[in-house]
């Protein structure tokens, strides 16, 4: 698995993490994390083409952020049990994702054929083999007006099961906190149009919407 040969800048999350009044810990996730992290992905991504390829290519998603010292890969645990991650880097980095999970996806698309007439997982391969080999440019005005260094929040979730806690606002918070450690000066992500309630979570946080035609994703942004 790559790991950067720098090492991160400091960071507000500590290893040991921060406990607050509902008992969830935010913490650094580890490699014992990349289990009960998949699981919350799968069940939480369930029906969504990222899931159809299988569990290994989500473990191997998750640790590739967790392998490395540039990208952010946080955890929410309770009672001693993951509810929640993030993971995100300075963009740019898909390309390298991209290259280093390449025979991840095929093995999966191999292994789980029915995952390619899934709607839109056609097109989303092609676009990641286009842009692995840099021959395709990111769709424009995603991010007007962005400050750079823009970091990626690149996936989130949360556990059904952790209840109405606010483990997600508390995840997206922490993950701000670490990108601004790291020296970002804004934040982009993308949604599934379908996720209201991720959706709300972002507005709530301050993110605005740009304006692309697409019925599949939306795109969010934020100066810090």
């Amino acid at each position: 698995m790559s790991s950067s040969p720098d090492e991160s800048k400091s960071s507000n999350a500590s290893d040991r993490g921060r406990e607050n009044k509902s008992n969830v810990v935010i913490r650094r996730m580890t490699p014992a994390d990349l289990y009960d992290s998949v699981d919350v992905h799968m069940n939480a991504f369930s029906g969504y083409m990222n899931t159809s390829i299988g569990k290994r290519y989500a473990f191997r998603f998750l640790e590739w952020f967790q392998a490395r010292n540039d990208c952010i890969a946080l955890v929410a645990e309770l009672a001693g049990t993951v509810v929640g991650y993030t993971v995100g880097a300075e963009i740019g980095y898909n390309k390298i994702l991209y290259r280093d999970l390449f025979w991840t996806v095929a093995f999966g698309a191999f292994a789980h054929p029915f995952a390619l007439i899934h709607k839109g997982a056609v097109r989303q391969i092609k676009i990641r083999m286009l842009s692995l080999f840099g021959l395709i440019a990111p769709p424009p005005n995603i991010s007007p007006d962005l400050k750079s260094p823009v970091f990626s929040l690149v996936g989130m979730a949360v556990s059904d099961k952790a209840g109405k806690k606010g483990i997600g606002t508390m995840l997206a918070k922490a993950f701000e906190v670490e990108a601004k450690a790291r020296g970002a000066k804004s934040i982009r992500l993308t949604v599934y149009s379908t996720n209201m309630r991720a959706r709300a979570l972002y507005f709530a946080q301050g993110y605005s919407v740009a304006e692309v035609t697409n019925a599949e994703y939306l795109y969010y942004y934020k100066n810090l």
